[in-house]
């Protein structure tokens, strides 16, 4: 292999230089130092120029950097940084994250998950109208129905639900950003157990795994898509930013998930006995 027609890059898990023929690029890799499968660049990143005065001599760093779109956003655009962060996240999340300095620009990643909460809300909404759209009045004849059948439903009373205005849209981006970050200190209290680094890491993991919520557009199934997503891009962010093993990363990435189907079930054995006790 020439030298000129190889491309040089980092390892997203151990930062090890990794080096392949040019017809390689963009194909999957194994790195022999760590084993991490990941996508090889097409190109070799451009190097971060470490001026003389850090270093006593201008120069190239000794390793080479190319950092994320989103963090570059003044140089490519505001929204060309977008499109292209958002496509790094869903097709090569394990490269995205090795090349996304853990500490900088925590403000950049919170104005990016607040952008993609909007357009979250914005999807939901669309899907909800859709949605009105197939099922038109079938569940208001169901409960109308079931309302004559039952005594302690006819007590109750049964309106149409009212599909989400335009509105409204801030108070949820508001409300979606206050529950992001209850999760961010949820799966940090997990990764600082199982031995990870700084919560500003984990919270920019999180943040940038709000890029799924562009899979809420899918109908139907769009926001059970996104939650998934966002498990994976939580998953791979632990386990190359804070260097946990597989079984560690994946506790962290689902532990908020197992917290509310934990208290979903709490919720329904109380009720479920409520129930019971009322009718002795």
């Amino acid at each position: 292999m020439e030298h000129g027609s190889a491309i040089r890059f980092p390892c997203s898990g151990c930062r090890q230089q990794l080096a392949v023929d040019a017809d390689a690029g963009g194909r999957r890799i194994k790195c022999p130092t760590c084993g991490l499968i990941q996508d090889a660049p097409l190109r070799s990143p451009e190097p971060v120029f470490v001026p003389a005065e850090v270093t006593g001599q201008a120069g190239p760093a000794p390793e080479t950097v190319a950092g994320i779109p989103w963090e570059r956003r003044h140089e490519l655009g505001l929204l060309n940084a977008l499109w292209q962060n958002v496509g790094e996240l869903l097709r090569t999340p394990a490269d995205f994250f090795g090349r996304m300095h853990p500490f900088d620009d925590f403000a950049g990643a919170v104005f990016f998950a607040a952008i993609l909460l909007f357009v979250g809300a914005f999807a939901g909404f669309l899907n909800e109208m859709l949605w009105d759209a197939v099922t038109g009045d079938y569940w208001v004849r169901l409960l109308d129905s079931l309302k004559e059948e039952s005594v302690l439903l006819s007590q109750l009373e049964i309106q149409r639900p009212r599909w989400l205005d335009l509105w409204v849209l801030p108070v949820v981006v508001a409300f979606s950003f206050l529950i992001m970050c209850v999760i961010a200190v949820v799966q940090h209290a997990a990764v600082a157990a199982l031995g990870g680094g700084r919560f500003v890491t984990t919270f920019k993991v999180v943040a940038y795994a709000q890029a799924a919520d562009l899979l809420i557009f899918i109908p139907f199934i769009g926001g059970l898509c996104a939650l998934v997503a966002k498990i994976a891009l939580c998953y791979t962010g632990f386990k190359i930013c804070h260097r946990l093993s597989w079984d560690r990363a994946l506790f962290a990435a689902v532990l908020p998930v197992l917290l509310v189907c934990m208290l979903l079930a709490m919720l329904l054995v109380g009720s479920v006995l409520l129930v019971i006790l009322a009718l002795r």
